[in-house]
């Protein structure tokens, strides 16, 4: 009988531990906390179509290529409602293969892309424990870009850096968080960013992270 109530009675202070800890989980207010996460990306509208060697015009089409990132960033709240975060988002590297019309070279094209933004955060509290939000700020986009030209026999031919696509865009993103003590939480987060006029570079993802208060 002593057992049984001494059982109950952990049991009764671990559900009451864990109670207390998600009524009080949510972010203080001009605290620091890192974000970290892993999932899929895509780019839109990166058609490249450059003058290779020998004057040969070629056309790559990078749309829609789905594609493993990672991300990480930093973000702080100065309210229960307004906040403010810096992520950066590094997308796999893209790999072209092209056979170079009338002859038997190929063109092996590798894209890299990256971006960065500074978002202001809004969020709504459904719980103490779960929370939306939505982020829209500027953002820096950028897809690096190189070329390798073979011949027949897989010799290379030239080995070069292309012209990269660059540039300042809107950037965004919504998400739900679920913060299961007041030291860390997970996000489901879909963020993107798009180019000015001058900058048609489109990205997307779609990430699962941790978020862990720092300070």
């Amino acid at each position: 009988m002593y057992g049984i109530q001494r059982l109950a009675s952990m049991v009764l202070g671990v559900a009451t531990l864990i109670g207390s800890s998600a009524a009080h989980a949510v972010f203080e207010p001009n605290g620091l906390y890192g974000i970290g996460g892993i999932g899929w990306g895509w780019l839109e509208n990166s058609q490249l179509q450059r003058t290779i060697p020998d004057g040969l015009q070629l056309t790559v089409n990078l749309d829609s290529k789905e594609e493993f990132l990672f991300r990480f960033g930093l973000g702080t709240l100065f309210s229960d409602l307004i906040g403010a975060e810096f992520r950066y988002y590094q997308f796999n590297t893209v790999s072209t293969h092209e056979l170079i019309p009338g002859t038997y070279d190929t063109i092996r094209l590798r894209t890299t892309p990256y971006y960065f933004d500074l978002n202001m955060l809004i969020r709504a509290a459904f719980s103490p424990t779960l929370s939306g939000f939505v982020t829209i700020g500027p953002g820096y986009a950028k897809i690096q870009r190189s070329y390798t030209l073979t011949n027949l026999d897989y010799a290379i031919i030239k080995n070069n850096k292309d012209k990269d696509s660059s540039g300042f865009g809107v950037a965004g993103s919504i998400g739900l968080q679920y913060e299961f003590s007041p030291l860390w939480g997970l996000r489901l987060e879909a963020a993107g960013i798009k180019g000015t006029s001058q900058n048609d570079v489109k990205m997307g993802s779609v990430t699962g992270n941790i978020v862990i208060n720092i300070l």
